[in-house]
């Protein structure tokens, strides 16, 4: 039985913890009864030793008293002798009222004890004091009879206490304990078991049902609703199973019916954005070019909200691709702006950027979706602002370990939002999508669609508006750090070896944006001037505190109007250059609007660099810190690299190329045909891939045009083909010609061999910078 209490115990903790606390509480009654017990004996005894010696006192006291009224000493003293037969009187003491002191006895040694004090009267005359007896009684042997006593009780309390709990113990176990044990044996069984069965006690059901019987009765009814739950959520997984297949072919048939519906509505926008810019070339007439440029820009919207509702849809459903890479921050922005430079130059709007300094040069982020977010926010950007410019800027956050929390921000300077319009764009994307109080259509969808991606992407969306007082869109992303990066990597970790810059420009988006983009030079005294009377009177300064420019940009707005811009600009910079302390100082002219026939002008007045603000290849910083290091010991003014490249194509061109141009549709494929010969290209074409092939290997081609959808064989086995034959055209220079404008098809051009990428509709703009590039040898190689 005890071996079998003990396994139980050791098995099923409940067990042991009723032991454990039964014994416990037993100990406990045990040792608290005999301490009461031991105290109310040890107060029978002291009021019985008591007792004792008040009668004893009693009985000498009419002698004592005698004794003391006579005088009589030896009487005293043989009276003392008396007292001190008691047993447990060890000292007796009697102090007369005439201060006589009569002590017999030992005196005391620390034993335990208590004095008893008793004065003397004169029986016939009670008021009559004689002295007080004071008497010594040792408790030594009632405390050693006490303990005795006490440890004879707690063994025979213990004893009866531990006799009642065993028994309690047993009879708990008996109707409780092991009848508990099989439930929890059963649970646990009836978790591996997939069919368990009926949970029965081992005995006889009471007449009435008690608290185990209400317990084995939901058990069992919980395993029987277990078991019908169990075979409906199999049923329920088989028909989920089934639902999933069949969501997941639906899903795949709407992304191909998307995919081809975009590729349907592209292929006539391609030829209408196409022929109607080949029209304008040709227009005899003002009103005819007029009607024409309204068809253009209605294809352009057309398109852009096309391509917003497919990506919005797509995001709906959940399909949002994410690829981090390692990217360029600068060359991401610069994208961004060369995309809309566009719509920009038709509302004569400048775009700048600038990357915080502190961020390094590449970090680790999705440039592919982060492309589409700054080109949704610039876009809005542009729509809201009529004169004026819009900035693009990145500054970092925080930064833990290996990642980096960016801030992106796109700000203008334009109408503004209002509360209202604010609150439906942050909180709710039909909303925003369908908002008819913004300033112009596509503004609430491109918005949408940006907040979508953001969120999608693990970022924050927010706008800072004001009406009449511009907008500014931002997020927040994180980016990774390359291996051996942190904050204060940069390209430019080279300080500015100046101390004393003037900067002059009218807008102050534009002042800021420049005064970024030098970074965080604490040491750098800039000089701010509005206009060229600002700049002349800092020039008088200078020549008051000796404290000469170390560099200048000026930007051309600083004039008077744009008709005699040119002509103050450059009197300004002579007169710059006539100052002895000024005559080697790099002077650098911004422009909002460059013009390749100026560039002589400021090169004959003294100008170190002619940059347009527009340019999405331009770092002013860099171009300074060139200038004022040396690094450029040519006597040549600098140029913005889209200013050098108008230049270059002022000069005769390189010659003649021969292309051959695929495409299956002949509206397309004609199109094509009259830009490639208006960008100075001889035209082959060919309408299906296993054409292109003989064709490459009878004619000398200098590039192929690839459309990627067609009959028979499409432009990505073709371009396979041609990479993996050994005929002398297997590395001609590919490019890609598709109206997929999805996520992903460009990686699958450039994985099947092609070189460049062209998106349906193709822009003239775009395809004579690809035959360009080829000229000067700039494009990309395959790998």
């Amino acid at each position: 039985m005890w071996l079998s209490l003990f396994d139980s115990a050791r098995s099923y903790p409940l067990s042991a913890k009723t032991a454990v606390r039964v014994l416990g509480f037993s100990i406990v009654i045990a040792i608290a009864s005999t301490v009461f017990l031991t105290w109310s004996e040890y107060q029978r005894e002291m009021d019985e030793l008591l007792t004792g010696l008040d009668n004893t006192v009693s009985a000498i006291q009419p002698g004592l008293v005698h004794s003391i009224w006579s005088i009589d000493t030896t009487a005293i003293e043989g009276t003392l002798e008396g007292i001190l037969k008691h047993p447990s009187i060890y000292n007796a003491t009697l102090v007369t009222s005439i201060d006589t002191t009569f002590t017999l006895g030992s005196p005391p040694q620390g034993e335990p004890s208590i004095s008893r004090t008793y004065p003397m009267h004169q029986e016939t005359k009670p008021e009559l004091w004689l002295g007080d007896l004071t008497v010594l009684v040792s408790l030594e042997s009632l405390h050693q009879d006490t303990l005795i006593y006490f440890g004879r009780t707690l063994v025979l309390q213990l004893i009866k206490i531990l006799l009642i709990a065993v028994f309690l113990l047993l009879m708990i176990r008996y109707l409780i304990m092991r009848h508990l044990e099989k439930i929890c044996r059963h649970s646990t069984h009836s978790m591996k078991s997939s069919d368990p069965e009926e949970l029965v006690l081992d005995r006889q059901e009471p007449p009435l049902a008690d608290e185990l019987s209400k317990i084995v009765k939901f058990i069992n009814g919980l395993q029987g609703r277990v078991r019908t739950q169990a075979s409906e959520l199999h049923e329920s997984e088989k028909q989920s199973h089934l639902e999933r297949v069949e969501a997941l072919q639906a899903s795949h048939n709407k992304s191909l019916f998307i995919a081809n519906i975009s590729h349907e509505l592209r292929t006539p926008m391609n030829n209408i954005l196409g022929y109607s810019g080949l029209l304008q070339d040709t227009a005899q007439t003002d009103e005819q070019r007029e009607y024409i440029s309204a068809v253009q820009q209605s294809s352009e919207s057309l398109l852009a909200m096309l391509n917003d509702m497919l990506d919005l849809s797509k995001l709906e459903s959940g399909a949002l691709e994410s690829d981090s890479c390692p990217t360029e921050l600068k060359s991401l922005l610069q994208e961004t702006i060369a995309s809309l430079s566009g719509k920009a130059d038709a509302k004569s709007l400048t775009i700048e950027s600038y990357v915080d300094a502190a961020i390094p040069k590449k970090v680790i982020l999705d440039r592919v979706n982060l492309l589409r977010i700054l080109e949704c926010l610039l876009s809005v950007a542009i729509s809201l602002t009529i004169k004026g410019q819009v900035v693009l800027h990145v500054v970092p956050v925080s930064s833990s370990g290996g990642t980096l929390t960016l801030r992106m921000a796109v700000e203008d300077n334009g109408a503004g939002l209002s509360a209202e319009d604010k609150r439906r764009i942050l909180a709710n994307t039909f909303e925003a999508a369908t908002a008819e109080s913004l300033p112009e259509v596509g503004i609430g969808l491109k918005l949408a669609l940006a907040r979508e991606m953001i969120e999608l992407l693990g970022g924050r969306f927010g706008i800072e508006s004001e009406v009449g007082k511009g907008s500014t869109f931002w997020f927040e992303t994180e980016a990774g750090l390359l291996s051996g990066e942190d904050l204060s990597t940069s390209s430019e970790d080279s300080a500015l070896q100046i101390g004393h810059l003037l900067l002059a420009d009218t807008n102050e988006l534009s002042l800021r944006a420049i005064i970024e983009q030098l970074g965080e030079e604490d040491r750098l005294q800039i000089d701010v001037a509005k206009n060229i009377r600002d700049v002349e009177q800092l020039l008088d300064q200078v020549r008051d505190t000796g404290q000469p420019y170390d560099a200048f940009i000026l930007d051309e707005t600083i004039a008077d109007s744009e008709d005699v811009a040119i002509d103050q600009m450059t009197a300004l910079i002579r007169d710059i250059r006539q100052q002895e302390e000024h005559k080697g100082v790099p002077i650098l002219v911004l422009s909002p609007h460059p013009k390749v026939e100026t560039i002589t002008k400021y090169h004959q007045s003294g100008a170190s660099a002619y940059l347009s603000k527009v340019d999405r290849e331009l770092v002013v910083r860099d171009v300074l810190y060139d200038q004022v290091t040396g690094r450029r010991s040519n006597a040549a003014m600098v140029l913005s690299p889209s200013l050098a490249r108008s230049l270059e194509q002022t000069r005769p061109s390189h010659g003649e190329l021969y292309v051959l141009l695929v495409e299956d549709n002949e509206v397309n494929r004609n199109l094509a045909r009259k830009m490639l010969e208006k960008c100075g290209c001889r035209v082959e074409m060919a309408e299906n891939g296993e054409v292109a092939l003989q064709q490459l290997g009878t004619g000398n081609f200098d590039m192929v045009f690839m459309d990627c959808w067609m009959p028979v064989l499409d432009g990505y086995d073709t371009t396979r083909r041609i990479r993996a034959s050994n005929e002398p055209y297997r590395n001609i220079p590919i490019v890609a010609l598709t109206a997929n404008a999805f996520a992903g098809e460009k990686q699958k051009c450039f994985e099947a061999g092609m070189n460049e990428f062209l998106t349906k509709p193709i822009r003239y703009e775009e395809l004579a910078g690809i035959v360009r590039r080829f000229k000067e040898g700039a494009l990309s190689e395959y790998v």
